[in-house]
């Protein structure tokens, strides 16, 4: 699930706060949102994807897992940027402990489990990086950011690769 194209433009999710991302794990995990092939445009794909969490909910059903150690990638595009605004693991065990990871450098949200056994039913969340220090095209950037109210309407697109990317303030 995710994005395909071929004519390297955007394709983007917006989430809204108060919104629900949900993933349910079966015998063999949790699948990820990124770029996909469909051969409907070709051999690879090509877009600019990125995600912009919004202070979303984030819903994670583990139930199916065996409850051995483990780590799923749930995102993985060209820009990640927002967070989310609660987490929820279901069926993570009393005594197995979770830590998602935002990674703004990878632009990457991960899910890391340790096995049954070893841990109290905590959930942690890391982020890793600056979601402000984005490296996205000017038009990816657009399309992530403009009129969804996650940062400020003025605030300053991502500037070529061989220049500063300019620092954002949040809204």
């Amino acid at each position: 699930m995710g994005f395909d194209g071929d004519t390297g433009e955007t394709a983007v999710l917006r989430l809204s706060e108060g919104s629900e991302l949900n993933f349910t794990a079966d015998e063999n995990g949790l699948e990820t949102i990124e770029e996909f092939r469909s051969g409907a445009f070709g051999d690879a794909p090509n877009v600019q994807s990125g995600i912009n969490l919004g202070l979303s909910d984030l819903q994670v059903d583990v139930t199916a897992l065996s409850g051995a150690a483990s780590e799923h990638v749930l995102i993985s595009v060209d820009e990640l940027i927002g967070g989310f605004g609660g987490i929820e693991l279901v069926g993570l065990a009393a005594t197995q402990d979770a830590e998602v990871i935002i990674d703004y450098e990878t632009d990457t949200v991960s899910l890391r489990l340790n096995a049954v056994g070893e841990g109290t039913g905590l959930t942690n969340v890391t982020t890793l990086g600056d979601e402000n220090d984005a490296e996205a095209s000017a038009a990816l950037w657009e399309a992530l950011t403009s009129g969804h109210g996650t940062f400020e309407e003025t605030a300053a697109a991502p500037v070529a690769d061989e220049e500063e990317v300019p620092e954002l303030n949040a809204a």
